[in-house]
């Protein structure tokens, strides 16, 4: 099974390149959803939350609530202290 993956950054989707010393910001988050739409899961990453830098919880509970009820996706959000499921 493959899950597409969203890295958070600022408040922003981010996307990281294997060797890249910058990442890609800017894109739409809320966006994302109708791209991976046929996907059952998304995995979502608080890279924030991961680098103690900050956190976007507002974004990701906001993310989860409307993955659920207008895509009937899952949602594994990966945070600083562990897994937390929307």
């Amino acid at each position: 099974m493959l899950i597409p993956c969203i890295d958070l950054q600022d408040g922003q989707a981010v996307q990281f390149g294997a060797w890249a010393a910058t990442g890609v910001g800017g894109r739409d988050v809320f966006g994302l959803l109708e791209r991976f739409k046929e996907y059952p899961w998304l995995h979502v990453i608080d890279l924030d939350a991961a680098m103690r830098k900050g956190e976007n919880n507002k974004l990701v509970k906001s993310f989860c609530r409307r993955a659920k009820t207008d895509y009937g996706m899952k949602v594994r959000v990966g945070a600083e202290s562990g897994q937390r499921r929307g």
